[in-house]
């Protein structure tokens, strides 16, 4: 399984800003009113998923199967923050990506993120026999 056009070094940048619904005290991963650590990731994932999606088959979507994360910096409410993944490895169709995540400031965390690219029919027979009837 080759994907010619998912390249080493192809990028997305996700822009967000930090909502009220991504605090720490709100999800409650923390006491304080910054972006929660869960929400950073989710961010990371995301930007991952959109650096591939337009770029492998109708049928295949991808799924993350790892992330090893580092949330280095508190970022309130109503901030704007910039996520960056970059395609650093290609091995079948395990794709794996470098991360970065900035504020207006700094950069508030880094990642090293996998996702397979999977067949969508497949999977989802898959969890259809684990739903609850």
């Amino acid at each position: 399984m080759i994907y010619i056009s998912i390249k080493l070094g192809n990028y997305y940048i996700l822009n967000c800003i930090v909502e009220q619904s991504h605090l720490a005290i709100n999800i409650k991963s923390g006491t304080l009113p910054v972006l929660s650590t869960p929400y950073m990731i989710a961010y990371m994932e995301n930007a991952s998923l959109n650096c591939i999606l337009n770029k492998i088959d109708l049928d295949k979507t991808t799924v993350g199967i790892y992330i090893s994360a580092h949330h280095i910096s508190p970022t309130p409410i109503n901030s704007r923050i910039k996520i960056i993944s970059t395609i650093s490895d290609i091995d079948k169709n395990i794709i794996s990506f470098d991360i970065e995540a900035f504020d207006e400031y700094q950069k508030i965390g880094y990642a090293k993120h996998k996702r397979c690219i999977i067949d969508t029919k497949e999977f989802k027979n898959k969890y259809k026999n684990k739903e609850v009837k």
